[in-house]
């Protein structure tokens, strides 16, 4: 399979759906937060993997007052069921041969103590040089917008990774290339249509894609 070629300077990944296998436990939560007697069928989570952020939430009935409530308690929910997440087959190899060019960030919405132990528990804390966590359902772009002047970073320097289509859209909106991986939360075919600069399908492949030396 051919590749476009992203050089870069700085890498910027999402983490759940991107690094961590967190989805079912994400699911559960919604479940448990909403206080369902029955369990989300597989279409309704089809239908839940195809839409937007904001399309999931008048999806599943949640009112705009309600969110910042609901994802406290959410958030709560996913550190219980923590420790049953584990790392993508491939990522933390990935993730290792980019950290010998590049600088590594993790920008997320999910708490930095659940970040850290997972990345110790699959080696790979040395990797990643800052985490940025708790970050807002819809405030990535603002995160990243963060993190480059923090950091120092020309926007052509940095490149993103996520794995729904408001982690391309964030990314967008800050002004940097993103590259959506397929194996995360959202439809591949609807990331795709997100138009992301590169698709990922395996980690793997963002190796090939970013190449191992910050020169292209």
């Amino acid at each position: 399979m051919t590749f476009t070629k992203l050089p870069c300077k700085a890498v910027i990944l999402d983490f759940d759906g991107t690094i961590a296998d967190s989805f079912d436990i994400f699911i559960e939560a919604i479940e448990a937060v909403l206080k369902r007697k029955q369990r989300l069928t597989n279409a309704e989570i089809a239908r839940l993997r195809k839409s937007s952020i904001k399309e999931i939430i008048a999806k599943i009935g949640i009112k705009r007052w309600q969110v910042p409530r609901l994802v406290i308690k959410g958030r709560i929910e996913i550190n219980s069921r923590m420790d049953r997440v584990q790392a993508f087959e491939g990522m933390p190899e990935a993730l290792k041969a980019l950290a010998e060019d590049h600088v590594l960030y993790i920008v997320s919405t999910n708490s930095e103590d659940n970040i850290l132990h997972f990345l110790k528990t699959y080696d790979m804390l040395e990797s990643v040089s800052m985490i940025y966590a708790n970050v807002g359902l819809t405030s990535k772009a603002r995160s990243l917008k963060k993190l480059l002047n923090k950091e120092g970073l020309a926007h052509e320097d940095c490149l993103y990774i996520g794995d729904e289509t408001r982690d391309i859209e964030a990314a967008r909106k800050a002004g940097i290339r993103c590259i959506g991986v397929s194996w995360g939360f959202s439809n591949p075919s609807t990331l795709e249509g997100c138009h992301p600069d590169a698709l990922a399908h395996r980690p793997a492949d963002l190796v090939k894609i970013i190449g191992t030396s910050n020169r292209g």
